[in-house]
């Protein structure tokens, strides 16, 4: 089989070219299992002219393109593809991913109560439910669901906290636990206050979707509550006696 330029042609086209036609030429076996009908022939030649390669491998072809923070190199059990630039040429999986990251920036974003800025999230997330419903189902499982904009009963769009938020706040309650030091530091009511925003974060966390949820952590109460009297008091899990645990509050 004869490929000129990239083009099948057949063996008798030859006759049309001279040897110093060419720049260079490459040939391949094939195995008696592997030729098709189209291709029967024991071996494939490939030859290439000086424009096209030039095109090809000169120094303004694809494979010397200076390379961008876009690219990307895909690489499977056999093989590796070349570089692409992936906001030009995306494959449907990275196209979602891409436009599911911008949604989420933007649903994070201090201007995400803008109103051209709530139109561009909602559009966003229109057209990620459409893709995500359209995906096959063996290949859903690489896509996050897309978490919608929670609407309020007036129709008004709102927005809830993303990453940096969700980041942000579990710093401050990190830092306010570790302030705390033995419970007889803080009044009980600080400490329901603490674990109000406990619950909060937690219900936060779990909005997140599981690539955010990836790179953060899940808040914990490092406190028990306990019965003492007609009062519920709380105490740090680390200094609980055997008693104490067996009269948690549940």
């Amino acid at each position: 089989a004869l490929w000129i330029d990239g083009k099948t042609v057949d063996n008798s086209v030859l006759a049309n070219y001279k040897a110093e036609d060419f720049d260079w030429f490459f040939q391949s076996g094939v195995k008696a299992n592997a030729r098709s009908e189209r291709f029967p022939q024991p071996f494939q030649v490939h030859l290439y002219s000086p424009e096209y390669f030039e095109e090809s491998f000169g120094p303004n072809s694809e494979m010397f393109r200076p390379r961008t923070n876009q690219d990307t190199i895909t690489i499977t059990q056999r093989m590796v593809t070349w570089m692409k630039d992936i906001s030009r040429y995306p494959d449907p999986t990275t196209a979602f991913l891409q436009k599911n990251a911008r949604y989420e920036k933007l649903k994070a974003s201090p201007n995400a109560s803008n109103p051209e800025v709530k139109s561009e999230i909602q559009r966003l997330f229109d057209e990620l439910e459409e893709a995500y419903a359209k995906t096959p189902d063996n290949r859903k499982h690489r896509l996050p669901k897309p978490t919608p904009p929670q609407t309020s009963d007036s129709g008004k769009i709102t927005f809830e906290p993303g990453l940096s938020e969700y980041v942000g706040s579990y710093a401050n309650y990190q830092t306010q636990i570790k302030k705390s030091g033995f419970f007889s530091t803080l009044s009980q009511e600080e400490m329901r206050q603490l674990e109000k925003e406990f619950h909060a974060l937690e219900s936060r966390f779990a909005k997140l979707p599981l690539e955010e949820k990836m790179q953060t952590k899940r808040p914990s109460f490092p406190f028990a509550k306990l019965n003492q009297g007609n009062q519920v008091i709380y105490k740090k899990l680390a200094d609980l006696t055997e008693e104490e645990k067996k009269s948690m509050v549940c």
